[in-house]
């Protein structure tokens, strides 16, 4: 009778309790969880393809790094960004986006037409005017539509200007 006792409220001779157990699981997938949200803030990996900008957690001091492998994070922001990348203009849904990306061409006859094309760029490796664009821009698409972009269109509307829609016809 007195084993009975024991073995009913869980605290027998025989084997540990089964809430100490889960209270003992419960801390360890806390901690695991906890260890592993810590962990990934430390450190980043740099690919060979990429320029990476770390702005420092506390004291917001901008870095920059560019050759590959594992570097210190210390829970840091970083921003990726391709070494060189094609940015596509085109109304073709397998160029650039599904939507159509064509830069609009006025002649100076008045004569419009769509014009579709890409670009090949490469971002500086030299600290200084890497951490300009980041500064300005802050990100790849805002590289490619508030510079690239703009840059091809202001381009293509002042080549128009130049020629006339048959003039341009005819050169093909």
């Amino acid at each position: 009778m007195k084993d009975a006792v024991f073995v009913a409220t869980g605290r027998g001779t025989k084997g540990s309790s089964p809430i100490r157990f889960i209270a003992f699981a419960a801390v360890l997938v806390l901690a695991v969880i906890i260890f592993f949200a810590t962990v990934s803030g430390i450190y980043e990996n740099v690919n060979a393809n990429e320029i990476v900008v770390k702005q420092a957690w506390i004291s917001g001091n901008l870095s920059m790094w560019t050759d590959p492998g594992i570097k210190p994070l210390w829970w840091g922001k970083t921003t990726h960004y391709d070494r060189s990348r094609q940015f596509w203009f085109s109304s073709k849904t397998d160029q650039g986006t599904a939507e159509d990306q064509s830069v609009k061409i006025t002649f100076n006859d008045g004569g419009h037409a769509q014009l579709s094309g890409s670009v090949r760029y490469s971002l500086p490796l030299d600290e200084p005017s890497m951490m300009k664009l980041h500064k300005d821009f802050h990100g790849k698409e805002a590289i490619e539509q508030s510079l690239i972009r703009t840059v091809f269109e202001k381009a293509i509307y002042l080549s128009g200007q130049q020629m006339s829609s048959t003039e341009s016809y005819q050169v093909r």
